[in-house]
């Protein structure tokens, strides 16, 4: 009597296994990004230069101090 694929059982547990773990891949794509903090939350108070907040032309500009006028 020839066996038929997938009746052994420790295919059948393989197959069910690696589905389990592509699901579990899929699902962890899907979900994980609209369950993360916002970008920035939780991030230090400092605020960095960027094109936004770059003081414009006219701006007064504040006293610049090196080590070597201390």
């Amino acid at each position: 009597m020839e066996k038929k694929p997938f009746t052994d059982q420790r295919r059948v547990l393989w197959l069910v296994g690696g589905v389990i773990l592509l699901g579990g891949i899929l699902a962890w794509g899907l979900f994980a990004p609209a369950t993360s903090e916002l970008p920035g939350s939780g991030g230090p108070d400092v605020q960095l230069p960027s094109m936004s907040n770059v003081p414009g032309q006219g701006a007064p500009k504040m006293e610049i101090e090196t080590p070597e006028e201390r």
